[in-house]
């Protein structure tokens, strides 16, 4: 390293920096510093540490060891010591010869310790001397080549010099211009190339203030747009054997302490997956590298790979792992995975992936399709993990022996959980959707199962948008967050792309209860994309079309000009523009220019316009909260778009609609926007999408299904909820219930409460042994209680009146018994003599008893038994019994 100023050589800066990462297992790239954490992080091929000799914090290495003779005294001796290495085939010898602190050799001296180099260690490749790119190593490098040339040039083979490759330093900028820094490193690099006709090696590179002018965050994004240029560039260049980055200046590191996240500059470096970016495994691993992510996408359209790379670190943002086929983390003991706090991984594709090693989840881990393995059972970190519905996750021990467990996490399943499990530590299970399913035994042990989480969370459309016709939709609820990418929700490759990675944020709007998502365009921006999909002379703009939007309007005023949707061109389009208040359909044909307006106010809206071309003439129609508002006849459009890029949100390409050039962003929110191909929408239509976001939907209770056995113990709570008309969240066990020290907690959703004579299957099981420690209800009204004697025999608990301890019906003698033979004992709630739920059958039950006494439900006989007649006649001494 030559810690001074160098001269940045001025090159005209590239006009376009290449956008590209690392190829996973790259032999090129290196590191400079002993460290295996930093080895195994930076996914270096190779390291080197200005030494001979292998230093003791290289212990578990991944990477190849390059020794390097930094003096040349003992000669013999050092050499020696590398010929005894095992696995080393190439020796670096001299750093920075030119410099007093470093090598300090002279020409003379490097020559003549040559041949003991290269006589003792024929089959190695010899590279060097580093030297660094400024004027006095130049300087040095010339004179020592200009020997080597001699040398090799004379008559006499035997005092030939080998230099397999040269390796240089380079330090040339130190102004934050990282296009300009590359393009004078790159110049550099093929400067010496050319200059001394052999391989290069660049052991020490990077951007650095060494004046301390500039901010240092300046400086490291100016490194990470240096590496994001010349990575690739070296990747490419083939007589760049290889290159190790200098990490150690505090505006040029490679990773954050002490968690070894990659920073930005790191990014570049290691090959982050950035979005937008995604590598494709092809079937090949990627070896003994860790893949990291944030906010990019790993496959594998190849073939089934079982070693696909050694770990897997999601960084930040929304990250997609996905398999067409198979693949695996190689099973190796320093294998992990993380996903860091603020990261979601997500997992996609019809295959397995299976994750091994320890998994460390501090962010969000969400299976979307396919099946997701965790091998290992080392799980921890607290971050939530969502199946969906039609997924699995498949949890097991290495070997396939034993029960996985979770601690302090949130497990949320609508698909499929496989394999035996066990929840502790407060960990929460929410059995959400339709139906969930666990293929094995579960077990909770200080935790919590919520079935279908908290209320009825399984919504039912109760009125379905049109479908017919339908040909793009674009809904922010169905959007993957976290990408630049606006999909179509039919699964289609027309997408429209934001400018960044954006989100949808969460609609909660008791007026438009259908939206739940939208993209706020005022933060991120319009999409485009569609070129030429709406083509220049059709066929789809000489059809009939349907458009859509639903927006939110934050401020009338905001200004005009607003795009909600465009389509089209420069002289043709369709638009829905808002000026201010004002909402514009626009038709802009070869024949007409039209334009239907409506004001609207503040809040969520809709929108449909119709554009129906029929011989004798054409129609416009504009329909705003399911009415319509405007509608012109006889009108001559022909062909309605003119096959430019359309844009969402915000003005694409068109001046369609507007009043000058391409249209604003909107101000608001976007959570919609269809069209339906060759198909006009008529009032019944437009109403009825209108009533799909506009009409409640209706919300249906979660079945969790154990294929094995349900152990609820050490103070595990079940939720579930009922409703008055009869339905409940429900628990299916293929096996055995077996409750110790657990709560049932039962909570009531909707309007209305349970009567008398309601019963809810809250249990299926084959078996059942042990009680609920506590059970809650909800409240009843005066003269009912809950009755849960048949919880544990099968699954039901009802609504009997206040003091009937027997469940017939009736409140009499008969139910005196049960209070007597119970009487003083813990039992469980609303159980045996316990008319309150309390848990204690006391003299409290007993005056519910008496007070109901008498009482008979509609479907029990009113007349009294003869026993029950019998007994009357002590009631007054029950009574006197109960007041002492």
């Amino acid at each position: 390293m030559k810690p001074h100023c160098l001269t940045l050589l001025a090159v005209a800066a590239m006009a376009a920096a290449v956008v590209s990462t690392v190829d996973a297992a790259s032999p090129k790239l290196g590191w400079a510093g002993s460290s295996a954490a930093d080895h195994n992080a930076s996914n270096a091929s190779w390291y080197y540490r200005w030494w001979h000799t292998i230093p003791s914090d290289a212990s578990g290495t991944h990477a190849d060891f390059v020794p390097l003779i930094k003096y040349p005294n003992n000669i013999q001796t050092k050499v020696n010591g590398v010929a005894n290495l095992n696995d080393v085939d190439t020796l670096l010898v001299l750093n920075e010869p030119e410099r007093e602190s470093q090598s300090n050799t002279s020409v003379q001296t490097a020559l003549s310790i040559w041949p003991t180099i290269q006589n003792t260690l024929p089959n190695h490749r010899l590279v060097g001397p580093g030297f660094g790119d400024d004027a006095g190593g130049r300087a040095w490098m010339d004179e020592f080549m200009t020997e080597v040339d001699l040398l090799n040039g004379n008559a006499d083979p035997n005092d030939d010099i080998r230099l397999d490759a040269v390796a240089f330093h380079w330090y040339g900028a130190s102004s934050p211009n990282g296009v300009s820094a590359a393009n004078n490193f790159l110049n550099r690099v093929d400067f010496f190339h050319n200059r001394y006709n052999r391989p290069i090696w660049i052991t020490e590179f990077a951007m650095h203030d060494w004046e301390g002018n500039d901010p240092t965050a300046a400086m490291i994004q100016a490194n990470a747009d240096f590496l994001e240029i010349v990575i690739p560039a070296l990747e490419s260049r083939s007589y760049v054997e290889r290159y190790s980055y200098y990490n150690w200046f505090d505006d040029a590191m490679v990773f954050e302490d002490p968690n070894r996240a990659p920073t930005v500059i790191g990014d570049q470096y290691v090959g982050t997956l950035l979005p937008g970016d995604t590598h494709d495994l092809s079937g090949q691993s990627l070896g003994t590298d860790v893949v990291y992510l944030r906010g990019g996408s790993l496959t594998n359209t190849g073939a089934a790979t079982p070693d696909a790379m050694r770990s897997l670190d999601a960084l930040g943002g929304v990250s997609t792992i996905s398999a067409a086929a198979d693949w695996s983390l190689a099973n190796l003991r320093d294998g992990y995975v993380r996903i860091r706090d603020g990261a979601t991984l997500r997992k996609e594709g019809p295959a397995q992936v299976r994750l091994t090693g320890a998994i460390s989840n501090q962010g969000a881990l969400q299976v979307v399709e396919g099946e997701l393995l965790l091998e290992d059972g080392s799980y921890s970190g607290g971050g939530a993990i969502h199946v969906d519905e039609g997924a699995a996750l498949r949890l097991t021990l290495q070997g396939g022996r034993g029960t996985y467990s979770l601690s302090d996490t949130r497990l949320e399943v609508e698909g499929r959980v496989e394999g035996p499990v066990r929840l502790t530590n407060r960990t929460t299970l929410v059995a959400q959707g339709e139906v969930a399913h666990f293929g094995s035994n579960l077990t909770v042990g200080d935790s919590v199962i919520e079935v279908g989480g908290p209320g009825f969370t399984v919504l039912s459309p109760a009125v379905s948008p049109v479908t017919a016709g339908l040909q793009l939709n674009y809904d922010a609820a169905l959007d993957t967050p976290g990408d630049n990418v606006w999909s179509d929700a039919l699964g289609s490759v027309d997408s429209v792309a934001f400018g960044q990675a954006a989100s949808p944020v969460t609609v909660n709007d008791p007026a438009f209860p259908g939206l739940t998502a939208a993209y706020p365009i005022a933060t991120t921006g319009g999409a485009e994309g569609l070129n030429q999909y709406f083509e220049t002379d059709g066929p789809r703009s000489r059809q009939d079309a349907t458009f859509e939007v639903a927006f939110r309007v934050d401020d009338t005023s905001a200004g005009a000009d607003q795009v909600l949707m465009e389509v089209g061109g420069a002289a043709r389009g369709v638009a829905f523009v808002l000026d201010d208040g004002v909402l514009t359909f626009n038709v802009d044909g070869d024949g007409a220019d039209i334009n239907l307006t409506h004001p609207v106010a503040s809040g969520w809206r809709h929108a449909v316009g119709v554009i129906d071309l029929t011989s004798g003439g054409d129609t416009v129609t504009l329909y705003v909260d399911g009415q319509q508002v405007g509608s012109l006849s006889g009108q001559t459009i022909d062909d309605w778009a003119g096959g430019n890029v359309a844009g969402i949100g915000a003005g694409a390409s068109s001046v369609t609609g507007v009043d000058s050039g391409v249209g604003d962003p909107f101000h608001g929110d976007l959570a919609l926007a269809r069209y339906y191909q060759n198909t006009t929408f008529d009032a019944a239509d437009a109403l009825q999408n209108y009533q799909a976001l506009t009409v409640a939907p209706a919300s249906d209770p979660t079945l969790l299904v154990v294929e094995g056995d349900l152990l609820a113990e050490n103070g595990s709570e079940l939720r579930l909820d009922i409703r008055a008309d009869g339905d409940a969240d429900k628990i299916a066990i293929d096996g055995t219930l077996a409750v110790t020290d657990a709560t049932l907690v039962v909570q009531l959703v909707g309007a209305g409460t349970p009567g008398l004579g309601d019963a809810f299957d809250l249990f299926d099981f084959a078996s059942a042994s042990g009680q609920f420690e506590t059970i809650s209800l909800p409240g009843l009204a005066s003269g009912l209680r809950w009755r849960a004697d048949r919880l544990v025999a099968d699954g039901v608990i009802e609504v009997v009146l206040a003091g009937d301890l027997n469940g017939d019906g009736r409140v009499d003698a008969a139910d005196y018994s049960v209070w007597r033979d119970s009487e003083g004992q813990a039992v469980a709630a609303y159980t045996a003599g316990d008319s309150n739920g309390d848990g204690q059958v006391d003299t409290a039950d007993l005056n519910e008893w008496r007070a109901n006494y008498g009482a008979v439900a509609a479907s029990a006989s009113a007349i009294p038994e003869p026993s029950a007649l019998a007994l009357v006649g002590f009631l007054f001494l029950v009574a006197r019994r109960g007041t002492r």
